[in-house]
């Protein structure tokens, strides 16, 4: 729902526009009565968005009009925009992505609604079905000969020579701007009908062509747009307002109930800002547009839905709420840290009840500090995680369902839900489910095998649902603690009967495996076995149930030793149908109980070393059978 503030305003711009009462002391302009535009989807009204930017833009050069509240109707239509000026015309061009003068442009696309330091302004359209900022078609993007004006293939690696640069232009730029609203609008950049020349920058096409640009501006109120096939990105913050990641200055950039769809580069840029909320909000299908002129997709790395990238400043106290970022070239979300030893520059960002779901890509990227995830659906793969040297810092996940799920008629990319190999300390998974119809669950190797910076499953559980073939690949955790209650099974509509393998450890290295005081654990899944290569630890009052058609195995790694303690009243048993499997090198020292029931498969090597603590015990039933599962035996 749209706040109390747009309403309000909403309700305002109808009344006056509709001939009623007008409230007193509010400059309001219309867009064609008062500048010209003709909204008829075929006239360029590019000039007479630049005489509305003017107008406001002079009017709160005045000291005295600061405090006073403006109004920039936009009436339903269609609205043709774009112009650029050529090399011979633009004598001084501007490019916003670094705030510098640069050389002069082949092409200059010339920004539409250029405000700075505007104050107390709302832009607001009819609806956004019917109010359509449309760019035309036929405007040129990216590198081109300036001598023949045609596409220029640019030499590999790093191309930024100017004179070949064609950029579009960015609809709505807010310079040093409070207190504006944006709302009830759709700006269409056109990016099928564009003519695309060669690459600029590092990948793709890094010009300006940009649905709405936020630069040191505060107190930010998008609601109700749709921003789509724009050139760039459907929307970028860059502010450095804030000085130092700790600051409490909140700029206040609020987004609702709007779309950032089919763009070239992202939907969203956060590249400075503190304090930035999207709620119901899309940042979906970036690089998803076949350009007709070339006949290849307009993208442009990272191609990410949402991109948190800080530019020499901080990008601090983000939130997302119901939002989506699904089948995007490039990640759903992506934040990488740069490598080398950089101080942090991201904080406390949070993603509440959204769909992240990677198709040809991942759906998250996340190495900077401060992500966390609650209520989640992770479709896809989940990439790396913050090598956290503080709890705060560390990626977290609470409520969240990761899934391999196919998107339409399309299989996800085919890798693992949790990639994570050397990257990071202190994951944290509370309450989470993984359901796996085909690839595996995790893939997990903690840079650290300190306790302290293993990650931790709290109260998870982990699913079978094979209703495709699974990969042969499997499930990898080298080194975690189990909170709670943890449970492997199969779905209650589980097909197939392929054998599925969880590796806890690693063949080489010793790992730990840890469950805290008083968890639980049942392996239930069924034709699954659970390989522990490493050190494997039951708290105090833990256990752990085999059930049928399980196996637990432990093996020590190549070359090196490894211990299953059992420890002071915790159990692990092993029910009718499920398989024990202890492999030589390996040091059983058992504290509480180990229990093999009728029915049930035991194999202990000779060469293991079993030995009871204290009122440690072993009981194995005259009616289990001591040999390896037939059922789990390689063949």
């Amino acid at each position: 729902m749209l706040d109390r503030f747009v309403l309000l305003v909403i309700t305002i711009a109808s009344m006056l526009f509709n001939n009623s009462l007008v409230a007193q002391g509010v400059i309001k302009k219309d867009l064609r009565k008062d500048f010209g535009a003709r909204g008829d989807g075929k006239t360029n009204d590019q000039v007479a968005f630049e005489k509305a930017a003017h107008f406001f833009n002079t009017l709160y050069k005045d000291p005295k009009q600061a405090a006073t509240k403006s109004v920039l109707y936009i009436p339903k239509g269609i609205y043709i925009v774009g112009k650029q000026d050529s090399i011979n015309t633009c004598t001084s061009c501007f490019d916003d992505a670094n705030g510098k003068s640069q050389n002069i442009f082949y092409l200059n696309g010339i920004d539409l609604l250029n405000f700075k330091k505007c104050r107390n302004l709302t832009i607001i359209g009819q609806d956004s079905a019917t109010t359509e900022i449309r760019y035309a078609a036929g405007l040129k993007y990216g590198s081109f000969d300036p001598k023949t004006g045609k596409p220029y293939k640019t030499p590999p690696g790093y191309f930024t020579d100017y004179t070949y640069a064609a950029k579009g232009g960015t609809c709505i730029t807010l310079q040093e701007c409070e207190n504006v609203t944006v709302a009830n609008l759709t700006v269409n950049g056109n990016s099928k009908n564009l003519i695309v020349g060669g690459a600029w920058g590092d990948t793709g096409i890094q010009l300006a062509f940009d649905g709405l640009f936020v630069s040191n501006s505060k107190n930010i109120n998008v609601s109700n747009v749709s921003m789509h096939h724009l050139g760039r990105d459907g929307m970028q913050v860059l502010n450095h307002l804030s000085k130092t990641i700790e600051s409490a200055d909140i700029e206040n950039i609020v987004v609702k109930n709007s779309s950032f769809n089919y763009n070239g580069r992202q939907g969203l840029s956060l590249t400075g800002v503190n304090g930035f909320k999207a709620y119901n909000s899309s940042f979906n299908q970036t690089g998803r547009v076949r350009n007709a002129s070339t006949g290849r997709y307009l993208y442009s790395n990272p191609g990410a839905g949402v991109d948190l990238e800080p530019q020499d400043g901080f990008v601090l106290n983000v939130e997302f709420v119901n939002c989506q970022m699904i089948n995007n070239s490039g990640q759903g979300m992506v934040s990488d840290k740069p490598e080398g030893n950089h101080p942090n520059t991201t904080k406390n960002i949070r993603v509440t009840g959204s769909t992240l779901w990677g198709v040809t890509n991942c759906s998250a990227w996340i190495t900077q500090p401060g992500f966390s995830f609650k209520s989640c659906k992770i479709y896809g793969s989940f990439f790396h995680g913050c090598d956290a040297a503080r709890e705060e810092d560390a990626t977290t996940f609470e409520q969240c369902v990761f899934e391999d799920k196919a998107y339409g008629n399309r299989l996800v990319a085919d890798t693992v839900h949790i990639l994570s190999v050397e990257h990071m300390r202190k994951m944290r998974f509370t309450a989470c489910r993984f359901i796996s119809h085909r690839t595996p669950f995790l893939r997990i190797v903690p840079i650290s095998q300190e306790m302290k910076d293993l990650p931790v499953f709290r109260e998870c559980e982990f699913v079978y649902d094979n209703s495709q073939q699974p990969t042969t690949d499997a499930s990898i955790l080298a080194g975690g603690v189990f909170r709670g209650n943890t449970l492997f099974k199969d779905a209650a509509k589980h097909k197939g009967n392929a054998r599925k393998l969880f590796y806890w450890g690693d063949s080489i290295r010793v790992t730990t495996t840890t469950l805290d005081a008083s968890a639980t654990m049942q392996l239930q899944a069924q034709n699954t076995s659970y390989i522990a290569q490493g050190n494997f630890t039951m708290g105090k009052a833990t256990s752990v149930t085999v059930g049928n058609a399980n196996q637990l195995t432990f093996a020590s790694p190549t070359r090196s030793k490894a211990e299953l303690h059992i420890g002071p009243t915790a159990r692990m048993v092993v029910k009718s149908g499920g398989a024990l499997e202890i492999l030589p090198g390996m040091n059983v020292v058992i504290e509480g109980n180990l229990m093999v029931e009728d029915g049930a498969y035991v194999y202990i090597d000779p060469q293991a070393v079993v030995k009871t603590i204290g009122t440690g015990t072993v009981r194995i039933s005259p009616k289990a059978t001591k040999t390896k599962h037939p059922d789990f035996i390689e063949k």
